[in-house]
């Protein structure tokens, strides 16, 4: 697994669809075929599985963490611990997939609870991610500083 992170609108994604071309990625022995990219915003977690590239996973999170803490009993919590499960599954199911997230964490502390959960959240996951990947790069400005 590869990790791209960066602040918002950084180039991120542009870089990442290059990085997979370069990798020759779309080359599957009966020719061309399209890089399969899954968006966060819309995604299951099952599409991700099956993708080359997930852009904007932090969106996936947020999503994972409303849809859940709209069930009764479950606190951000137990949220935190199915996430760290479920990306464990897909890094199980797809190894060689690249991970494109947002750093969220800088900046004010936002007021609200549930916007602060989500900002731990994702730096969680994101500390997960960092250790398991066999590359970690920071985009800024569309240059690729490498971490990892």
């Amino acid at each position: 697994m590869e990790l791209i992170i960066g602040g918002c609108f950084q180039g991120k994604t542009a870089y990442g669809m290059d990085k997979l071309k370069e990798r020759k990625l779309l080359f599957d022995g009966s020719g061309v075929r399209e890089i399969i990219v899954a968006d966060g915003e819309t995604c299951t977690w099952e599409q991700c599985a099956k993708a080359d590239l997930v852009t904007r996973f932090h969106l996936l999170l947020r999503r994972t963490l409303t849809e859940g803490s709209n069930k009764q009993g479950i606190t951000p919590k137990i949220l935190l611990e199915k996430m760290t499960d479920q990306v464990n599954i897909l890094l199980e199911e797809n190894p060689d997939l690249m991970i494109v997230c947002d750093e969220v964490g800088c900046g004010i502390i936002p007021i609200e609870r549930s916007e602060r959960d989500y900002r731990e959240a994702v730096g969680r996951v994101l500390c997960l991610l960092a250790k398991q990947a066999t590359s970690m790069e920071r985009v800024v400005a569309g240059m690729p500083v490498r971490i990892k």
